[in-house]
């Protein structure tokens, strides 16, 4: 049986956020009898896609450093790694993920989680990891317009009025703002995913 590569997890992110790039910018087939909803069915979706990328990155780090731990992978560089230092079954990375969350959910989205938890179970990748992870990268941003999104409260559209400002569009629509294309031609949204897709390639190196 083949080695298992970590690159098999980047290619797989990959593959579903260059969708999510592509349902983004989609246009949909006009139908003239219902033309007026088609703005409110694009700023649905492209909400929606908002959240679904950060739930990708999420998935993403989480099974990273989970097959990182369990060991008996292949990095891009040809490293093999071993078990984790910790690690002799899923239950460990269960325990070390419980003592750090105390009952809540583990937010995998969040780069200086998924680092501490791959330190904590001493795997062997860990230092590639925080190199990587700790990058300068759109996870801060894409978390306050993804909580702007669901919870619209005076606190998140401060936090969303800042990352918009920071944009050069402040207040505008989320989705209208992740749509804006640079002078590339390439939209926020897409670059968004293409630092993540980048972020993750060299966590796998």
């Amino acid at each position: 049986m083949a080695m298992q590569g970590l690159h098999q997890l980047y290619s797989h992110f990959v593959a579903r956020t260059n969708q999510l790039v592509v349902k983004y910018d989609a246009p949909l087939p006009l139908d003239p009898n219902n033309e007026y909803l088609c703005p409110d069915i694009h700023k649905d979706a492209g909400a929606f896609m908002l959240v679904r990328l950060q739930l990708l990155w999420g998935e993403f780090c989480r099974e990273l450093v989970i097959t990182s731990a369990l060991g008996g992978c292949r990095t891009i560089t040809g490293t093999v790694l071993g078990p984790g230092a910790v690690v002799t079954s899923l239950n460990d990375i269960k325990q070390v993920v419980d003592n750090e969350t105390q009952g809540r959910p583990p937010p995998w989205h969040i780069p200086r989680f998924a680092v501490t938890i791959a330190q904590n179970l001493g795997a062997q990748n860990f230092r590639q990891l925080q190199l990587a992870l700790s990058r300068v990268s759109p996870v801060d941003d894409l978390k306050v317009v993804r909580n702007y999104i669901v919870h619209p409260w005076k606190r998140t559209r401060l936090a969303y009025v800042q990352v918009s400002r920071n944009l050069g569009a402040p207040g505008i629509n989320p989705v209208t703002l992740l749509a804006s294309r640079g002078k590339d031609g390439s939209s926020t949204f897409r670059n968004w995913v293409v630092q993540l897709q980048n972020i993750a390639l060299d966590a796998i190196r």
